[in-house]
């Protein structure tokens, strides 16, 4: 549970500032549903709390126009970075894509540099190769199993089962010599 306990103004943006029954600190923009917005900072004391504010509070918005090509499933895909989103802790890539959707991507994802000519051709092929060959493997590997079930053997099991057997056959044996 997230309680307000202050509002704070700094270089003309105001801020609400919460602490959670943890003793976590968060901000958020004034007035902003805690419920549906993620917070703009959050840190384990109230000093840090409004130092990491107060950076993030000076910090521009940046637009940048980076084109790239996603390497993904054996899919190239162009887009446009345009920046980064300020509204999560993530800190996710904001993208235009080459059909104009706009989407964000993980910041922990690398990307290609946008891919022209005969170097699309080349990476596009070798992914295509690579998505082929790991449904070969795939289809091998179910193969193999399937070959090799019949011949699975649990070695704990059969252990134990020896164990019995053998300690079975000694009580019989003493049952017999008495």
């Amino acid at each position: 549970m997230r309680t307000k306990y202050n509002t704070l103004e700094y270089i003309g943006k105001r801020f609400d500032l919460y602490v959670t029954d943890t003793g976590h600190f968060y901000a958020y923009p004034e007035g902003a549903n805690t419920d549906k917005v993620d917070s703009i900072v959050g840190a384990a004391t109230h000093d840090d709390l409004v130092k990491r504010l107060k950076q993030k509070a000076r910090e521009r918005r940046v637009e940048a126009k980076i084109p790239f090509t996603e390497l993904s499933g054996g899919t190239l895909r162009d887009g446009v970075a345009r920046g980064i989103s300020s509204k999560n802790y993530r800190h996710e890539i904001l993208v235009t894509w080459a059909d104009g959707t706009k989407d964000q991507i993980s910041s922990y994802h690398d990307q290609l540099q946008r891919l022209e000519g005969g170097e699309r051709t080349r990476i596009a092929h070798a992914a295509k190769v690579a998505v082929e060959a790991q449904q070969t493997a795939d289809r091998a590997k179910t193969w193999l199993d399937h070959l090799t079930k019949p011949y699975r053997v649990n070695l704990r099991d059969a252990i134990e089962r020896h164990k019995t057997r053998t300690a079975e056959k000694e009580l019989a044996a003493e049952a017999a010599e008495g």
